[in-house]
């Protein structure tokens, strides 16, 4: 299923509380399993992609709330604390008022989002258009059992270009 693209004005924050999500930005993809979160500054194109069944919160933050929330976009652990905060935020209906308990669990989530701690675990897009096109296909085909001939097909070239192409683009992230 797929959850839309974005191109917000404001933060948003995807909460996976059951199943997996995909999140892609330009440059990268994200698998976002339950109990994480995706951090995703205020101008960030992306298309949000679940894997099966899906529950998701969503917490949309003004660009301009804190100047100290994280700058580049990450999979981040949620702790039970931000978790029950963003669950209880989730159901304020009204406009907050000021020194009221729904403005300090407000709060309190600036506070949390603050002390998040990204996990490195992104695995950038290819730049070569060859690579990315066969990318996307296994992507969307993800239980498919994929073989370098199926590759090749898809792609309309030798099992050795695409062998030859994924090579260069390793050595060329890794080295």
């Amino acid at each position: 299923m797929n959850l839309g693209s974005s191109n917000p004005i404001t933060n948003n924050q995807p909460l996976i509380t059951c199943g997996v999500l995909r999140v892609y930005s330009d440059c990268h993809c994200w698998v976002i399993p339950a109990s994480r979160g995706q951090w995703l500054p205020a101008g960030v194109s992306h298309r949000v992609q679940s894997v099966g069944a899906v529950k998701v919160c969503r917490l949309l933050l003004d660009p301009l709330a804190r100047a100290d929330l994280p700058s580049r976009s990450g999979m981040v652990q949620i702790t039970p604390l931000l978790h029950a905060l963003i669950v209880t935020a989730t159901q304020i209906t009204a406009s907050v008022d000021k020194g009221s308990r729904e403005e300090r669990i407000c709060e309190l989530i600036l506070d949390e989002l603050r002390g998040l701690s990204q996990q490195d675990f992104t695995v950038p897009l290819p730049e070569d258009q060859l690579l990315l096109t066969l990318c996307q296909h296994i992507t969307a085909r993800i239980a498919h059992p994929w073989s370098l001939t199926d590759a090749a097909k898809i792609l309309h070239v030798s099992e050795r270009t695409v062998s030859r192409k994924f090579h260069q683009a390793s050595a060329s992230v890794s080295g």
